[in-house]
């Protein structure tokens, strides 16, 4: 099962090197849409940027891309709070496979904490 050890606070929805260079109050949007602290150890090992995380994060890499480009938006510093809740709901409604399969990864984990294969706090 494809994992990632999510001590750091929970999985952000919009991955937080894509808003880096955002405005701070557009950061503290995409800051405020992660889930709750999900600990997960696959194969007693950490996995916190395997290949599943990393094919959701070229996704929503790809989906800002297109974002910005139909509204016009020539630089990450131009990005609203306006535009993040936006890009949030886009993600959310996506047909995206890669988006779509992660999304209902971490709402199993949410869902059913038994398969995080850890307690919380053990780290």
């Amino acid at each position: 099962m494809p994992g990632a050890d999510y001590a750091g606070g929970g999985h952000h929805e919009f991955p937080q090197a894509l808003y880096k260079r955002m405005p701070p109050e557009t950061q503290k949007v995409f800051d405020a849409a992660k889930s709750d602290p999900l600990f997960v150890r696959v194969d007693g090992r950490r996995r916190e940027f395997d290949r599943f995380h990393r094919q959701y994060n070229e996704a929503t890499a790809d989906l800002l891309k297109l974002f910005m480009e139909g509204r016009n938006i020539s630089g990450p510093e131009q990005m609203t709070p306006d535009h993040a809740r936006a890009l949030l709901r886009a993600i959310a409604m996506t047909n995206d496979p890669r988006i779509q399969s992660y999304r209902e990864f971490i709402r199993l984990l949410r869902l059913f904490p038994w398969l995080r294969g850890g307690a919380r706090g053990s780290e």
